[in-house]
């Protein structure tokens, strides 16, 4: 079933970035040969809002990231001296968008239609 698994997800990254790469206020991943795509994540300036506004639409989204890993407690004296303003801006902009091999297109195309009218 693996190679079905990742030819979907790719599959579905390519037109992840055929539909949203033109959006603005969206930053995509790149598109790498040989990636397999367990997860697709993007960065949009306003999460929260992003996620509230698709879920009262009825899509459900997830975080990836919800931490910079500077600012845990385990790692600050580490980082005491040193800003990470790339990892904060990551844990607080990166959303989660579906890439499960059993997305419909229907379900695809609704959850694309909706990013492309958020306002980032």
């Amino acid at each position: 079933k693996y190679p079905e698994i990742v030819r979907k997800r790719r599959e579905l990254a390519r037109l992840y970035h055929a539909q949203l790469s033109d959006s603005p206020g969206i930053n995509l991943p790149p598109l790498e040969e040989g990636a397999t795509w367990s997860h697709f994540s993007v960065r949009m300036g306003k999460r929260e809002e992003v996620l509230r506004r698709l879920r009262q639409k009825g899509i459900q989204l997830g975080h990836l990231v919800e931490y910079s890993i500077p600012e845990l407690p385990g790692y600050r004296s580490y980082a005491a001296d040193t800003s990470f303003p790339n990892a904060a801006r990551c844990s607080r902009e990166t959303i989660n968008l579906p890439i499960y091999p059993q997305l419909d297109m229907k379900k695809y195309q609704k959850i694309v239609r909706e990013i492309q009218k958020t306002p980032v």
